[in-house]
């Protein structure tokens, strides 16, 4: 099989006998396209790709789609939760893919929205904390599914002091302010120390968290980081944005982010 870009340059091809399928490479990540269907074993050789159904050359378009939003605070594993939804069918679920600043720009989102939609998937949507002051509206306007980690706070905080830059206080000493983009998409806090201001942080997150949960419980449920290391737990995930039972695949994801909670790492995951 030979395995090329189409021409819209959304997604891998695969070419057998003059008929053009849709394939996906294993746990290969591009922010600038989509990601499509369960991937096989293999190391960036053909091998790498899983043929799973004939195309017409170009796109295919889904007549229904359906937003899934990820959020929970910085630091939360949603990393990990990117690989959990990269290896499902027919979903196109980024990560960070667009920066929101934490005071809504309701015309930003909207444009943002409009570039989930016009993803080649049924499931469509972005990852990233800042989305937490946009929930409302998105399940409001466009019956958003989302789902939102929790990660222990003690863990969470101590992958934050771990970090170069401060990202909760209002004031950050000098070298560790995040750029202006960064430094806008998450709420700040007048605080004595750094640790303090993560606190303050991850407290006011789970408060806006759990009024969105009880506001909208068919929506926006809370799930803990943890849970993204067992299956059933993988599956009542995905039956909740809207993966068919026979369509759910198991994934393994990097325990960095969610079992060891990144307590080895300065700076992976998020």
């Amino acid at each position: 099989m030979n395995v090329r870009w189409n021409r819209k340059g959304r997604k891998p091809e695969g070419v057998v006998d003059g008929l053009v399928y849709e394939v996906k490479r294993k746990r290969v990540y591009d922010f600038h396209t989509t990601i499509w269907l369960r991937g096989v074993e293999g190391e960036f050789g053909l091998s790498d790709f899983e043929v799973i159904g004939p195309m017409d050359g170009t796109m295919i378009d889904y007549p229904e789609k359906f937003l899934v939003f990820g959020v929970g605070s910085a630091r939360c594993g949603s990393k990990s939760l990117r690989l959990l939804f990269e290896g499902q069918a027919h979903t196109a679920i980024s990560h960070e893919a667009v920066i929101l600043p934490w005071n809504p720009n309701w015309k930003k989102m909207d444009r943002g929205v409009l570039n989930f939609t016009d993803r080649s998937a049924r499931l469509v949507g972005d990852i990233a904390p800042w989305y937490l002051p946009y929930c409302g509206r998105l399940i409001a306007g466009w019956n958003a599914k989302v789902v939102c980690l929790k990660r222990d706070k003690k863990k969470t905080i101590d992958s934050f002091l771990r970090q170069p830059l401060d990202h909760c206080s209002i004031d950050p000493a000098e070298g560790e302010r995040p750029g202006e983009e960064l430094y806008n998409s998450l709420p700040k806090f007048t605080a004595d120390n750094r640790k303090e201001a993560a606190e303050k942080y991850w407290d006011h997150y789970y408060d806006l968290a759990a009024d969105l949960a009880r506001r909208f419980p068919d929506n926006f449920r809370i799930f803990p980081t943890l849970c993204l290391n067992y299956e059933d737990d993988q599956r009542m995930i995905c039956e909740f944005i809207g993966v068919p039972p026979e369509d759910f695949h198991p994934v393994n994801v990097d325990p960095r982010y969610t079992r060891y909670s990144c307590s080895l790492f300065s700076s992976g995951g998020q």
